[in-house]
């Protein structure tokens, strides 16, 4: 029916974009808020879940994402989820955030935080370059998705890492700048 069109919808939207309106996606939300209908879909519940998440709303974030957890086979969107609102360190955030890249569609928009959670991921463990380079490619497929809050993300971290390492070229390990 009209619940389960939604849901493609959002698998193929990012609810967080530039042209999408916090009210219409909280009515799109509201309209899917039905605990027996999200453990039937684990892409609306892990998508909500993430919505909800990146627009300020951890408790609703929490309350969705216990859906996903009732499904047993792995999806993209119980990975992606995973990665990003309770990984157990960065090796289990690259393993989630890797795991949603191999099974999400190439041209899903939902790679983009899926690309910037295994970026975050390498970059806590040490690995600035290939983090600053999956930076740049959550970057350019956040840009292609209409999905600013998530470029600007992946921008402003990049140039974090980008700082970080100027700083130590020039004081080195262990040396403040104050």
């Amino acid at each position: 029916g009209d619940r389960e069109r939604l849901v493609e919808l959002l698998e193929r939207s990012v609810p967080f974009s530039l042209t999408a309106q916090p009210a219409q996606v909280g009515r799109w939300l509201d309209a899917l808020d039905d605990a027996t209908f999200l453990s039937r879909h684990p892409a609306a519940a892990a998508i909500g879940a993430l919505t909800l998440a990146l627009t300020g709303h951890p408790d609703g974030a929490e309350r969705w994402a216990v859906a996903t957890e009732r499904v047993h086979a792995p999806t993209p969107w119980n990975a992606l989820l995973h990665s990003l609102m309770s990984p157990h360190g960065a090796e289990d955030m690259r393993t989630h955030a890797a795991r949603a890249l191999d099974t999400l569609p190439l041209g899903s928009p939902w790679r983009a935080p899926a690309l910037l959670a295994l970026a975050c991921a390498n970059a806590l463990e040490g690995d600035s370059w290939s983090a600053d380079t999956l930076l740049g490619e959550a970057a350019d497929t956040a840009a292609s998705a209409g999905a600013a809050a998530v470029e600007s993300t992946a921008l402003a971290y990049g140039s974090l890492l980008a700082a970080d390492r100027v700083h130590l070229e020039i004081f080195g390990p262990g040396e403040s700048l104050t």
